[in-house]
């Protein structure tokens, strides 16, 4: 979690404060929240700011998507996937998860579970509600302090792509292109959200630190 860390040592040397954290609970969310404040803390600053947990923030579950794909086009499963072949896979899920084509073969149809999803665990229906769900409590409970999330590429391509009103193929290759701890910048009001920044990664624009750019 090199790169968390940096975020923070960047956010302490330029004086970005905030008043508060919320984060996804995933572990990785908790990992790159932890990482992130010990490079922002010193030995004289206030370590106990307070985090809240919002599971809106989660990321899908993207292995259990491809997993579904793949399962509806077993010749496209390989042994190995070179990178290049991981983003295709994971782009081409992701356009059949979001065009409800996986329900049908992930979905049980046994009358005891009530059509509840055994495979996925949400359709892009409900991952777009979960995140609607999120942006709300964000401008009803949040609105008047300057926050700090920790998330991941699904959940912020699709608050972007909510707020920017941008169709289901763009948001997807937007969230293919977010860098992991990529900064983006809403500005939250009560009745409104818009974007102020996308996927900056300022804190390793250092050479020595632009090979550790990655995608999330």
């Amino acid at each position: 979690m090199t790169q968390a860390r940096l975020l923070g040592e960047y956010f302490k040397v330029n004086e970005i404060s905030f008043d508060q954290i919320i984060c996804g609970t995933q572990v990785r969310h908790k990992q790159s929240a932890q990482h992130f404040l010990s490079g922002y803390h010193t030995q004289d600053s206030d370590s106990d700011l307070p985090i809240t947990y919002l599971k809106e923030f989660n990321e899908y579950n993207f292995e259990a998507i491809i997993k579904a794909y793949l399962k509806c086009h077993p010749a496209k499963k390989q042994e190995a996937y070179s990178n290049k072949d991981l983003i295709r896979l994971l782009k081409d899920s992701l356009t059949s998860w979001s065009q409800d084509e996986l329900s049908h073969n992930s979905v049980s149809h046994d009358p005891l579970s009530h059509g509840k999803f055994n495979e996925l665990d949400e359709s892009w229906a409900q991952f777009q509600q979960r995140i609607h769900k999120g942006l709300l409590k964000l401008q009803s409970d949040f609105s008047q302090s300057d926050t700090l999330i920790f998330t991941s590429g699904g959940p912020i391509a699709q608050i972007v792509s909510q707020i920017l009103n941008i169709p289901t193929k763009n948001c997807i290759e937007l969230n293919l292109s977010i860098q992991n701890t990529a900064i983006t910048q809403c500005i939250c009001q009560q009745d409104s959200i818009r974007l102020d920044s996308f996927n900056s990664t300022s804190h390793l624009d250092a050479p020595k630190q632009k090979t550790l750019r990655s995608f999330s």
